[in-house]
C-alpha cells in the first residue's frame, strides 16, 4: 500500500461498481444460505462486508478519519472471521452460518414475550447466541496471514478512543495522509473479500483479474 495513493477515489468508485454486481447476482439468484454451508458462510460475510465498505467509504468522504477508520476496521474483522472459518471448513461453515438463525429465533422470541423488549436485558441473550468460535479476534485475524495483521493494528490505532487517533487535526498534510490511508484499507478490504466470495460461491459478474489489477493499483496484490 502507498503512504499516498492520488488516485484512490477513483480505484474507491472501481471497487464499488465490483461489490454492486455481486450484489445484484446474489438479488437475481436468491441462494439458499443453509442448503450449502461453504457458500452460505461467503454470503453472510459479503452483506456484512458491503455495509461495512459502503458506510466507511461515505463516511472517509466527508473526512470522517476516526468514524471511517473504525467501520473499516469492523470492515477487517468481517473479513478475517472468513478466513478463520474456511481454515476449518469441517467445522466452521456450518456454525457460522447457523450463529445467524440463532440470533433471529432470540429476535423473534423476544418480540413474541414481550410488548417491550429491554434491549439491555436482552443484549446477554444475544451475545452469547454468537456461538460459532470462541477464539479472539487476535487469532481470526491471525488466520488470514502476514499483511492483513499489519492492517488491523494500523486500524486500532487509528480507530480506537486514544489521543494518537486525533494526531491528525495538528496538520492538514497529516490529515490529507491519514485519509488516504484509510481510503486504500477499505478497498483492500473489499477486494479480499470478494476474492473469498468468488472462490467459495458461483458468482460470474466479477471476475478474479479485474479484483487483481485493481490490488496492483493499490500497491498490495491479492
Amino acid at each position: 500500500m502507498q503512504e499516498f495513493n492520488p488516485d484512490v477515489d477513483n480505484i474507491a468508485k472501481e471497487v464499488t461498481d465490483c461489490m454492486l454486481k455481486i450484489y445484484d447476482d446474489f438479488q437475481k439468484t436468491k441462494p439458499d444460505l443453509i442448503a450449502d454451508y461453504d457458500k452460505g458462510a461467503a454470503i453472510i460475510a459479503y452483506r456484512l462486508g458491503l455495509d461495512y465498505f459502503t458506510t466507511a467509504r461515505n463516511a472517509l468522504y466527508k473526512e470522517l478519519i476516526i468514524g471511517g477508520s473504525a467501520v473499516t476496521r469492523s470492515a477487517l474483522e468481517n473479513l478475517t472471521d472468513l478466513y478463520y472459518v474456511y481454515d476449518k471448513p469441517n467445522k466452521y461453515p456450518m456454525a457460522y452460518v447457523e450463529s445467524m438463525e440463532e440470533f433471529r429465533k432470540i429476535m423473534t422470541i423476544t418480540g413474541a414475550k414481550n410488548k417491550k423488549s429491554n434491549v439491555l436485558a436482552d443484549s446477554r441473550e444475544l451475545k452469547q447466541a454468537n456461538k460459532w468460535t470462541n477464539a479472539p479476534i487476535e487469532d481470526r485475524v491471525k488466520a488470514s496471514g502476514g499483511p492483513l495483521v499489519n492492517i488491523y493494528d494500523l486500524l486500532s490505532y487509528f480507530s480506537h478512543p486514544n489521543p494518537g487517533a486525533l494526531t491528525y487535526i495538528t496538520s492538514k498534510k497529516l490529515k490529507d495522509k491519514q485519509l488516504n490511508l484509510m481510503k486504500q484499507t477499505n478497498c483492500m478490504i473489499a477486494l479480499s473479500l470478494m476474492k473469498l466470495v468468488l472462490k467459495h460461491t458461483d458468482v460470474t459478474s466479477v471476475k478474479l483479474n479485474e479484483l487483481e489489477k485493481l490490488a496492483l493499483k493499490l500497491d498490495m496484490p491479492l
